[in-house]
């Protein structure tokens, strides 16, 4: 299956302003920009069942690190003339502001892109009021990390995988995002020792599918952990989404899972040092074939990268009709 991007193209947009009859150009430019790239791209099915989605994908991780709205907004609309069509997010990202962004971007093109979005970790009350706290909250873990050294242990924010949660995360996320549904929403991050009833929250996924705000539900996280739940309970894990692993040089290396499909993470900047010295290609080589028939989220605030990691994936062979259901996958 190929994913193709189409648009009337700026011909066409002058063709119609010069007609006899007045016509509504408010969407003229964003078509002349997906002109552009009008390209047949790689693409993998995700589920049993769809969505399709963009062999690559954009994680926003990261985003809340641009820090004003129009350097953000500059970068989701880049990677959406570039081709990408899978966005993943979560309310833990910048105390929402991902979120946010991403509700404004997708505004007028939400049939065209894949949202994801996630559930389980918890933030303060007053972070998700005033999301400028969590700028506060990370320059001064920047400051204790830089006092006590880089091998400081991080100190893991709150969990919470209960059935309640789940509703409330997601009508909490729907007004971010300023839409009626998500595509896919994952747990955040799971282990078995941290999960709750599963029973309760199959059932409230289950109701939430048929109340029409997720499509489906899925697993964010390391492999092993989100390997171990989805054997154990595969109604939680009709997707799964899981970090490519990094060898001693920091570079991509396989996932761990028994699976050809799926969603693979890498984050940009490098997770080592010598990793930031490589070329782009080489990190997308190494991508590709950990990742080989599923999705490549990449998670990045640098636009080059996404210019760079757009064309050369543009080149690979498309993938055609591939699974997630049981897919490597990744999850910031």
């Amino acid at each position: 299956m190929r994913l193709e991007v189409r648009g009337g193209g700026l011909a066409t947009a002058i063709r119609l302003w010069q007609g006899p009859e007045r016509v509504d150009t408010s969407n003229l430019i964003e078509r002349a920009k997906i002109s552009r790239v009008e390209r047949t791209w790689p693409s993998a099915l995700i589920g049993e069942r769809g969505p399709v989605g963009s062999r690559l994908g954009m994680g926003t991780h990261s985003l809340h690190r641009r820090f004003s709205a129009s350097a953000r907004r500059r970068l989701l609309d880049l990677a959406y003339d570039c081709g990408v069509r899978y966005f993943d997010t979560a309310p833990s990202y910048g105390a929402g502001l991902a979120e946010r962004m991403i509700g404004r971007f997708a505004y007028g093109r939400r049939s065209k892109i894949v949202v994801a979005t996630k559930f389980g970790i918890a933030l303060g009350g007053v972070a998700m009021r005033l999301p400028a706290g969590a700028y506060l909250a990370a320059a001064a873990g920047a400051a204790v990390k830089a006092l006590r050294g880089r091998t400081s242990e991080r100190r893991q924010q709150p969990r919470d995988y209960s059935a309640a949660r789940a509703r409330e995360s997601v009508e909490a996320s729907l007004r971010r995002l300023r839409t009626d549904y998500v595509d896919i929403l994952y747990l955040h991050e799971p282990t078995l020792d941290l999960l709750g009833e599963v029973d309760d929250l199959a059932r409230t996924l289950e109701a939430l599918r048929m109340e029409g705000k997720i499509r489906k539900a899925g697993l964010s996280g390391q492999a092993a952990p989100c390997g171990a739940l989805a054997r154990l309970h595969p109604a939680l894990a009709e997707v799964l989404q899981v970090e490519v692993p990094a060898d001693p040089d920091g570079l991509p290396c396989p996932v761990p899972l028994d699976a050809a499909a799926g969603i693979g993470f890498w984050e940009f900047p490098a997770r080592r040092p010598a990793a930031e010295e490589r070329r782009p290609e080489e990190v997308l080589d190494r991508l590709h074939r950990a990742v080989p028939a599923g999705m490549i989220l990449l998670s990045t605030r640098d636009e080059n990268m996404v210019r760079a990691a757009a064309g050369i994936v543009s080149r690979w062979d498309p993938v055609s009709g591939q699974s997630f259901a049981h897919g490597v996958a990744s999850g910031a």
